[in-house]
């Protein structure tokens, strides 16, 4: 199935997910989809077999700052667990936020086998007013000045507050 075959239109549509719900997403290195929960399905308004087998990429907003996109990548490579206050896009104009937690199935050499992702409701709207402001300043700096410059303002912003991107989050979302 291509990106292309899921009819995303712009998201405009929020989905509120269940605090008592957790999405589970597992899929290969690459990013191919391997399994999803049925709340993810019911989330996405989509069958799992229209999900199963597409890059988790084809999910992500473009709402997320690529400097951020970075950090998480370069976790998932490193098989380290982040935490991390994301949006996602469904079909048919529809997004939601989440925060995410990850585990990993590695062979005994210690290569990454599997990835798996919980994605939860993001506890408070005084969270995402303070994430989205913060994403919205880094996709500025990006179109304006380029994702090297975003970068070392994510560094700056650290040095400021004293703590990495991903503790800062913990923070917001007091976990």
């Amino acid at each position: 199935m291509q990106p292309e075959d899921l009819y995303f239109t712009p998201a405009t549509r929020e989905i509120a997910l269940s605090p008592d719900n957790v999405m589970i997403c597992k899929h290969s290195p690459d990013g191919t989809i391997e399994y999803i929960n049925d709340y993810f399905s019911e989330v996405h308004g989509q069958a799992i077999y229209e999900i199963v087998g597409n890059n988790i990429t084809t999910f992500q907003s473009p709402d997320i700052p690529k400097t951020v996109v970075e950090i998480l990548n370069q976790s998932l490579k490193e098989g380290e667990n982040i935490n991390l206050v994301l949006k996602n896009q469904a079909p048919l104009g529809k997004y939601y936020w989440y925060y995410t937690d990850f585990a990993f199935t590695k062979d005994p050499e210690g290569n990454i086998q599997t990835i798996t992702q919980y994605l939860k409701a993001v506890p408070n709207g005084s969270v995402l007013f303070e994430i989205e402001k913060f994403y919205q300043k880094l996709i500025k700096i990006e179109m304006t000045s380029g994702v090297k410059i975003a970068q070392k303002y994510l560094i700056g912003f650290n040095e400021e507050t004293g703590v990495p991107f991903q503790e800062y989050i913990k923070a917001l979302l007091k976990i």
